[in-house]
């Protein structure tokens, strides 16, 4: 079977169904790896819709998975295990552990953050909200700014800069302030991972 060579960079991470997206470079063409058992190539069907598996890619395909500027990176095939390599997502779950390990002495909750926050939607607070909408979720959720972003832990991910996220954020209308921790590219335009928040345990909103 003669052997064929396609050149891919990666066109959207991986989705809900476990599938990445690849376009051949210089052209329009896709191709999709699911990664739900580690990996595999497939042939893609509406792959700018719902990007739904065809059928797998012959083990006579390589595909040669390039970064920026079109630089190889290495070649994955269905013919042996270079079709496993870790997704985004897992990835940034892999680099999340090792920050947790790193810096145990850093209490980061998954869990709590919600229930602590509404401490601060006292009395006060409530009255200047008279009138909104699901004040206690638009509270928790939406009403709140990041101030800043500082990468704590940096890494690659097919030649895009990642890292870990710590973000600082403030509630818009309280005094109440706090550190949450992402997984993502460092220009924030793909977050892969939720790995939790930091506040100050003794402050509960109340003077």
């Amino acid at each position: 079977m003669e052997k064929k060579e396609v050149r891919v960079k990666i066109y959207a991470m991986e989705n809900d169904d476990y599938n990445e997206l690849y376009k051949v470079i210089g052209e329009k063409h896709y191709f999709a790896r699911h990664t739900y058992y580690g990996g595999e190539w497939y042939f893609v069907c509406d792959p700018l819709g719902y990007c739904e598996l065809d059928h797998p890619v012959p083990e006579n395909y390589t595909f040669v998975v390039c970064g920026e500027g079109g630089k190889e990176l290495f070649r994955s095939t269905n013919a042996d295990e270079t079709r496993i390599f870790p997704s985004f997502r897992q990835k940034c779950k892999l680099m999340a552990k090792g920050y947790r390990e790193e810096n145990s002495d850093i209490v980061i909750r998954e869990k709590g953050h919600r229930e602590w926050l509404l401490n601060y939607l006292t009395g006060e607070v409530l009255e200047k909200l008279k009138g909104e909408f699901c004040i206690e979720e638009n509270f928790v959720w939406c009403w709140n700014d990041v101030i800043e972003t500082v990468p704590v832990k940096e890494f690659e991910w097919l030649d895009m800069k990642c890292g870990i996220l710590q973000r600082k954020v403030k509630s818009r209308y309280s005094k109440a302030e706090w550190f949450e921790y992402v997984a993502g590219t460092l220009d924030e335009q793909y977050i892969a991972l939720y790995i939790g928040c930091r506040w100050e345990e003794d402050d509960d909103g109340r003077d």
